[in-house]
């Protein structure tokens, strides 16, 4: 019996919105304040190797590379002699233009969250890159979302990253149930359906085409709106 509902974020809660731009802009604007000048290419290619950075650890070792070790290895590849300050600049820099404008929630999530209140536990679990778990809840909150979720479990509060295990360990343990107890929603093959099937939860696949992949990873379920979720659960 399905006792809790856990969910990816992006892409499955909120639109993936990429925040390069504003994020390089701002940074510009604060390395002029210390008399340091970089052209857009430098400093998207400084960007862009912490980021490729980021990826490899994720993908490799499944941890979380906070935006501290982000913001010096930019500035690392621009050979600047950082200060904690303008670390800090930065980092408050690049939050802020989420803050300003954040990502859309995708369709159906408000509707969805609450025909399954009450009915069952439900969680987060969201791997995050520059922005912290603690902004992304207080956005979830501006939209009266937050308190549908009795577990928000984020890489940058925990250290790693889905596929892990521990990840999806500590929110069954924080919603007290076992993990066939549980199904997990996400868009991503290889870590949110990989991860939740490797510790025995019900994984449910959020495609675009609505169609069951081809590999390795195998979904119990696919759906291409969040609303379908719904009629999945009831039939189990």
């Amino acid at each position: 019996m399905i006792k809790a509902v856990t969910f990816d974020l992006w892409n499955t809660l909120m639109e993936n919105k990429d925040f390069t731009e504003p994020r390089i802009n701002s940074l510009k604007r604060d390395l002029e304040v210390e008399s340091l000048f970089f052209t857009d290419s430098e400093l998207l290619r400084a960007y862009n190797s912490a980021s490729d950075h980021y990826r490899r650890e994720w993908e490799q070792n499944h941890s979380h590379l906070n935006v501290e070790r982000r913001v010096e290895h930019i500035l690392k590849e621009l050979r600047i002699p950082f200060t904690a300050d303008l670390i800090r600049s930065v980092i408050d820099s690049f939050m802020n233009a989420y803050v300003v404008d954040p990502p859309a929630l995708k369709e159906g999530v408000e509707e969805t969250l609450e025909a399954l209140n009450g009915e069952y536990r439900m969680g987060i679990i969201s791997d995050t890159g520059v922005t912290p778990g603690s902004i992304i809840c207080e956005h979830l909150e501006g939209h009266e979302l937050l308190h549908y979720f009795t577990s928000t479990v984020f890489s940058d509060e925990v250290g790693y990253c889905k596929p892990d295990p521990k990840v999806f360990e500590k929110a069954l343990n924080e919603l007290k149930v076992r993990s066939e107890e549980a199904i997990h929603v996400g868009d991503l093959l290889r870590t949110d359906v990989a991860g939740a099937k490797g510790i025995g939860m019900k994984a449910v696949w959020v495609s675009d085409t609505g169609d069951y992949p081809h590999g390795e990873y195998s979904p119990d379920f696919v759906i291409k709106r969040l609303p379908e979720l719904l009629d999945v659960i009831e039939k189990m």
